[in-house]
């Protein structure tokens, strides 16, 4: 293999689950601003439609569905490690867990760890300690790539472990499957909080608007007392262990703001957190997103992909065989390289100190950029006008 593509990842070196190849790190969001592209000089080529047009129209977004209910424990008081059994239904189905931490009378903790669960990688999508100073929440997520009876472990931070009196910690999880069954890709879309501390009859989730539809809205909401379902049409609220409330629709087309209902002539004080996860086919992804180290694309034929490499270049294998290349391969194995599908229209690989090797040169191209790994052999960049750039290599 020459020095253009690097460490050469085959199919052999990526996980394979149930006969489908799996990635062996989910696909995670970029804040991204596009600002440092413009240093980058694109090494490939604009798209044109004549290569571009396999499988455009089936890598949308794809629809969502709850499995089972939710799953929650809780810790009082606190200790340094949490477990909830779990029993997961399918590979390639999505775990969303929310976090509470409370520490009314010692220095505050947070969750240190995720592991388990049937999941590979977890990630933090978002976390904030409230303005009372006595509670934590946090919203994680995880793709399932070994079903069945499991354990979710949270380690949580050192305070945790003097569980002073009052201090409480709390897990709930809802599994969620999509259409694409093991072949789905998850990644978060847009998260947020709220921590007004208004009392109010019907204290709100945060706001959250979709940037693809359909996606699955989660949220956690704290409250000193307890809360009644909610009549926010397409949702359903589920109770957890402390008396707080999770609230998720699977068909979020559209902004949307969550809101529970406390007990009659009672007002709440609230904290909440949410995030909107999407589901497409491996073979696609919709910024902003970002690939790392092992993180990959592959088409629906799975003839082709398209992988990040630990040594920093970013190739098309198509039946093993490399047939592009960034060429911004290291010549060693460097962590923190990653290729970002930016939300200005800009494809960009950034290196590990954060600065653009290669771009696509497609800034300004306005919103709704899709990049797919085509059953042609083709890896193309689209906008809400077409094809943007394209690695030119069907049929190679």
């Amino acid at each position: 293999m020459s020095d253009e593509m690097g460490e050469g990842i085959t199919l052999s070196r990526l996980r394979r689950v149930g006969g489908a190849v799996v990635g062996l790190a989910a696909v995670s969001v970029l804040a991204s601003t596009g600002a440092a592209a413009g240093t980058a000089t694109a090494t490939g080529t604009k798209a044109t439609a004549a290569t571009t047009t396999a499988a455009a129209a089936t890598n949308n977004a794809k629809g969502i569905s709850a499995v089972g209910v939710l799953r929650t424990h809780t810790n009082e008081p606190s200790q340094q490690t949490e477990m909830i059994p779990i029993s997961l239904a399918a590979s390639g189905n999505v775990l969303a867990l929310a976090i509470e931490t409370k520490f009314p009378t010692n220095q505050s903790f947070t969750a240190a760890s995720v592991t388990g669960g049937g999941v590979t990688t977890w990630r933090r999508a978002r976390s904030f300690l409230s303005a009372s100073g006595i509670h934590g929440l946090e919203v994680w997520s995880g793709t399932v790539t070994t079903p069945g009876s499991s354990t979710v472990t949270v380690n949580y931070t050192a305070t945790a472990a003097m569980g002073s009196p009052g201090s409480a910690t709390s897990l709930d999880i809802q599994e969620f499957s999509s259409s694409e069954g093991t072949a789905s890709q998850w990644s978060v879309d847009m998260t947020g909080q709220l921590d007004t501390q208004t009392a109010s009859s019907t204290p709100s989730y945060p706001t959250l608007t979709p940037s693809a539809a359909p996606e699955a809205y989660y949220g956690y909401i704290a409250v000193p007392g307890s809360l009644n379902p909610g009549t926010t049409p397409g949702v359903v609220y589920q109770s957890d262990a402390r008396g707080n409330q999770t609230a998720y629709d699977v068909n979020v087309s559209m902004t949307i703001t969550p809101q529970g209902k406390a007990p009659s002539m009672t007002m709440e004080k609230s904290e909440s957190i949410a995030f909107l996860l999407r589901a497409m086919h491996r073979s696609g992804v919709v910024a902003p997103a970002t690939l790392r180290s092992g993180d990959f694309l592959e088409s629906g034929d799975g003839r082709h992909i398209a992988v990040q490499q630990s040594d920093g270049n970013f190739v098309v294998y198509s039946s093993g065989r490399p047939t592009y290349a960034t060429g911004t391969f290291t010549g060693r194995l460097v962590p923190g390289s990653f290729l970002a599908v930016q939300n200005d229209g800009n494809l960009v690989q950034y290196g590990p100190t954060g600065r653009a090797q290669f771009a696509s040169n497609t800034a300004g191209t306005g919103p709704g950029h899709l990049l797919v790994m085509q059953d042609d052999g083709n890896l193309v960049l689209y906008g809400a006008r077409g094809p943007l750039f394209a690695t030119n290599t069907v049929g190679r």
